[in-house]
């Protein structure tokens, strides 16, 4: 039996990461008109608050995967932040209703402006890079990078992504064309 899962294979690590960036901005700047150019806002996540326990659940437990990779990882129980990538630590219900655990390891970068992110490294049961579900993950998570630089209503620029032991560290910016009250 399979976890229900959003549509997008990045679209929540991506929401959650805008999201946190214009509201630093909305704080900052509500009562005027956004046009052109924001600021660059520093964005700072440990590795603990993604596993810390909330109200809602820790943050990690809103990670899904679907699309291509909807049955990698049923469901990601924690996240670990390496040099260079970020270790998705799941679950896997296997065919003979077993449950197996399983690794993905997603690097994370930034060039061009583009939020960079690649599969590199997976450790399920019946899978391998070479599986098609993770050429296809990578090619789609590239496609929606470029789109999310190409809006012409809110441009996301990655100036920077750096995944450190226990840390990912941001500088986006946000380029908004909208009038606010």
């Amino acid at each position: 039996m399979y976890t229900q899962t959003h549509n997008r294979p990045i679209s929540l690590v991506i929401a959650v990461l805008v999201f946190v960036t214009i509201t630093s901005l909305a704080c900052s700047l509500s009562g005027i008109g956004i046009h052109g150019t924001t600021p660059i806002v520093d964005v700072t996540i440990t590795e603990d608050e993604l596993n810390k326990p909330s109200e809602h659940g820790s943050l990690h437990t809103e990670f899904h995967l679907d699309g291509p990779c909807r049955h990698l990882l049923d469901r990601v129980t924690s996240v670990e932040l390496h040099d260079g990538f970020v270790r998705f630590i799941g679950i896997k219900h296997l065919e003979d209703g077993s449950i197996a655990d399983g690794t993905l390891d997603l690097r994370l970068g930034a060039e061009n402006d583009i939020l960079q992110m690649e599969i590199i490294a997976v450790d399920v049961p019946n899978f391998d890079l070479s599986a098609p579900c993770i050429t296809e993950f990578n090619q789609e998570a590239e496609q929606e990078m470029r789109e999310l630089v190409s809006d012409p209503e809110a441009q996301v620029l990655f100036k920077e992504v750096k995944v450190e032991e226990g840390v990912l560290r941001m500088k986006v910016q946000v380029n908004l064309d909208v009038e606010t009250k």
